[in-house]
């Protein structure tokens, strides 16, 4: 159920940050914007050539956009945000405002139609899916909408009511949303754009998004904040900084997020912490893999690789992956087992012993992928990686199923 929207409406990111209503529309800088939003999860950043508190420069922002609408602020953020970066935002808010509600894109926008719907929201670096409970992430600039389609297929079913959500800001997802919505229908499914402004009406037919993209929005009156002026008030701020310690009290919402995400490559999907860098490895030794790294352990670290291999059994996947280790130098791979258990499921698992680290392997059969998940740590630290590593280890599947081809 979507928490109910009260007072001032802020949508923040995914790439920019304005007040919603009431009228009129208050629009952050473009430059601005983006500052803040890749600031978020830092410290400190640059602001016309002078470092601002990250802190300090989201409280301004928010004030800024709400003006004097200060009673009570609804945050609208993007489905796929980690809890500590909406928490961020929050907190800037609640400094202001007497109340705070976070809510997520796919929630806000499901208000569109009487059916759980499934929510499509693209982004700049990726292409989030949400619904009946579940958020995957498909990760990458190129957004792959085949992938995007079977996720949506996955999530919300055939019979599902899909919503496509192109935020102002995201370069070309006009044409992202043209492309994904062909996808959906070469499956037998149709989709509807949806906006922020028209879910905050109620309940309005939705439009059909056409493969060229969504309709024009409509118009509205709006002002810009600069970042002068909120440069300004974070410089002044700092030498207030005793003054916003004894900000109003405020009642806070609790954020509505996933601690976790799913990766989609290529067939398969696997859960991963949400906050943690993405990134694919496609040279130097070993296969070609994706590497998912905590922000905060450089050692913790999943590694994600698969094979199409339809009809392999456990024994043969064991014999392959003895024969390649025998292959390699004495001592590299060690404590090899043909037949454990990780994440409650069957699996192959060895150890690979590098300078500085060891990766834990386990190797996993779903559908026709043979899936492979490297926990890496820092020696006699596995207890840093190990949550994650249980968690991707027991989701990893096949998003098609045994017998679809690659």
């Amino acid at each position: 159920m979507v928490p109910a929207v009260k007072g001032a409406v802020v949508e923040v990111g995914p790439a920019i940050i304005r007040r919603v209503s009431p009228d009129p529309e208050v629009r952050v800088d473009e430059g601005l914007a983006a500052t803040a939003l890749a600031g978020i999860d830092d410290t400190t950043v640059l602001l016309d050539e002078r470092p601002v508190g990250v802190v300090m420069l989201w409280h301004n922002v928010i004030a800024s956009v709400l003006g004097l609408h200060r009673e009570s602020v609804t945050i609208v953020h993007p489905s796929w945000w980690p809890e500590p970066r909406v928490a961020r935002v929050v907190d800037a808010a609640g400094r202001i405002a007497g109340e705070v509600v976070a809510v997520p894109r796919s929630r806000l926008l499901a208000r569109r139609v009487p059916e759980p719907a499934t929510v499509i929201e693209i982004a700049d670096h990726l292409i989030a899916v949400a619904g009946h409970g579940e958020l995957v992430t498909v990760p990458g600039p190129a957004r792959d909408c085949e992938a995007v389609a079977e996720v949506a297929m996955s999530v919300g079913g055939p019979a599902a009511q899909v919503l496509i959500d192109t935020a102002d800001g995201i370069a070309d997802a006009d044409n992202i949303a043209g492309a994904v919505r062909t996808a959906l229908i070469r499956r037998g499914v149709s989709a509807v754009s949806a906006r922020i402004d028209d879910a905050l009406l109620g309940s309005p037919q939705p439009e059909p998004i056409s493969a060229s993209g969504r309709r024009a929005p409509a118009h509205r009156r709006w002002r810009r904040v600069s970042p002068q002026v909120v440069a300004a008030a974070s410089v002044a701020a700092v030498m207030c900084g005793v003054g916003l310690a004894s900000a109003r009290p405020r009642t806070v919402a609790p954020a509505v997020t996933a601690d976790a995400t799913s990766l989609v490559e290529g067939r398969i999907a696997v859960r991963i912490p949400a906050h943690w860098d993405v990134e694919r490895i496609t040279a130097g030794p070993g296969s070609r893999r994706v590497r998912v790294t905590s922000p905060v352990d450089p050692d913790a670290a999943l590694h994600i690789t698969a094979s199409y291999v339809p009809g392999e059994m456990s024994s043969a996947t064991a014999h392959v992956l003895w024969q390649a280790i025998a292959r390699q130098p004495a001592g590299v791979f060690v404590d090899f087992r043909p037949s454990d258990q990780r994440g409650a499921r069957p699996a192959v698992t060895y150890r690979e012993v590098r300078v500085g680290r060891n990766i834990r392997w386990s190797v996993v059969l779903d559908g026709s992928m043979r899936i492979s998940i490297g926990c890496q740590s820092a020696p006699g630290r596995e207890d840093t990686i190990r949550e994650a590593c249980d968690e991707a280890v027991r989701s990893a599947r096949d998003l098609h199923g045994t017998d679809a081809a690659p």
